[in-house]
């Protein structure tokens, strides 16, 4: 591997550390502010790479994009002129400085499809690490099958969500190598650590979004559908084979009757309340819709809640109207990647890391409605520039590639 190649790299590697990072405790108590720090540090040597380097084609790609981000930021910013809680403050600036300045770096450094292929591939790697170490310690600790499964205190709820992150990434690898035996195996692991973590959103969508994952990639296959029918058949084979062994300590397991509550009547506190929250959130709104009651103004209405685990909801109480359509902009924008069809034929490689970011970002939106709030639901903002990425950078090699073939003849 070329130094320039190892360098791209460990860059991709870098930013999904710093996505799976967000609140996580990385088992030495440090409050968040060090963290964030830590974290701007990075993305300030990245930067000053860019800068050094010089690289032709280092830019900004989604100028638009990045437009709303800084309208929005500025939209959660203001909105504490109103004498709002703490926590309104601390979003606000977590946003402004760590999403904001997130979302700036992705941009500028993915710069090519080799890039986003390289961000999958972390995204894999290092959430199987995670899977992996998170497993092995409820098994050393004699808690897998007591509490609820996480990664250094991140959460049961956002560990999940890396799960999920590293299972698409897994499907990617899978169908796009002919190789390896190893990534059949990883599902395991990763749809293992997804059930422990006992987090029903998560299981929900891994089934739906999955299921729409793999019927993507066998309807967009023109060439080797046959194969990839065999390939689907296959894996849905080889992931029911350890439930089928499990069977008798999954129905004993303190996750199965979590599940099994989606299915009655009463779905238990914790999806009643959301659902209530979510209700509040909007009777509240109301008193201000046009601009809101303040960035964080939902935590002093409600302050044993704090967020109604809404994003929409959460927007429209805090920053009204105003907000919530540059929200709705910011989330709509990226799926006119997909409504533009391309006058060049498309690699099925390269529609491959398409549907994967599509289906993550679909995850994201999915994820927002039922929990969280807008910082925990960062991922939306970047798999939607991921999204958007994409067909830019097809344009771009095509191009690069015709004035090459042009020079030439």
């Amino acid at each position: 591997m070329k130094l320039n190649d190892l360098i791209k790299l460990t860059q991709m590697i870098i930013i999904v550390l710093i996505i799976f990072a967000g609140r996580t405790n990385f088992g030495i108590n440090l409050p968040p502010i060090p963290i964030y720090l830590g974290l701007i540090g990075i993305i300030a040597l990245l930067l000053s790479f860019v800068i050094i380097k010089k690289r032709e084609g280092y830019g900004l790609t989604n100028q638009f994009y990045i437009s709303l981000f800084f309208l929005f930021s500025l939209i959660l910013l203001v909105g504490n002129y109103i004498d709002t809680s703490q926590y309104g403050f601390t979003k606000s600036i977590e946003f402004t400085i760590y999403v904001f300045f997130l979302i700036l770096i992705i941009d500028i450094c993915v710069q090519e499809r080799k890039d986003l292929i390289n961000l999958i591939k972390s995204f894999y790697f290092i959430a199987l690490v995670m899977a992996i170490i998170s497993i092995a310690m409820g098994v050393i600790n004699n808690t897998l099958f007591t509490d609820r499964l996480t990664f250094l205190n991140s959460g049961s709820n956002t560990f999940s969500r890396m799960m999920f992150m590293g299972i698409s990434a897994n499907l990617f690898l899978i169908f796009s190598s002919k190789r390896g035996v190893v990534k059949y195996f990883s599902l395991w692991f990763f749809l293992g650590a997804i059930f422990l973590s006992g987090a029903r959103q998560t299981i929900l969508g891994t089934v739906i979004l999955v299921t729409l994952f793999l019927v993507l990639i066998i309807a967009k296959t023109k060439k080797t559908k046959g194969k990839s029918v065999m390939k689907f058949t296959f894996l849905l084979f080889f992931l029911i084979i350890p439930f089928v062994f499990l069977w008798p300590f999954i129905q004993e397991s303190r996750f199965y009757g979590r599940f099994l509550l989606l299915f009655s009547e009463n779905k238990g506190d914790s999806i009643n309340v959301r659902t209530w929250l979510i209700e509040q959130a909007f009777l509240y709104g109301k008193e201000s819709y046009l601009f809101g009651n303040g960035t964080g103004s939902f935590a002093i209405k409600m302050p044993e809640y704090i967020y109604p685990h809404n994003i929409f909801a959460e927007i429209f109480m805090e920053n009204g109207l105003l907000g919530l359509t540059i929200l709705f902009i910011i989330i709509l924008y990226p799926f006119t990647s997909i409504i533009k069809k391309s006058s060049f034929r498309i690699e099925e490689k390269t529609q491959l890391v398409n549907e994967t970011l599509l289906i993550m970002y679909l995850f994201s939106l999915y994820t927002a409605q039922i929990s969280g709030d807008l910082y925990d639901n960062r991922w939306i903002f970047i798999f939607g520039l991921l999204l958007l990425k994409n067909p830019i950078l097809i344009r771009r090699e095509y191009f690069e590639k015709t004035n090459s073939d042009a020079r030439f003849k």
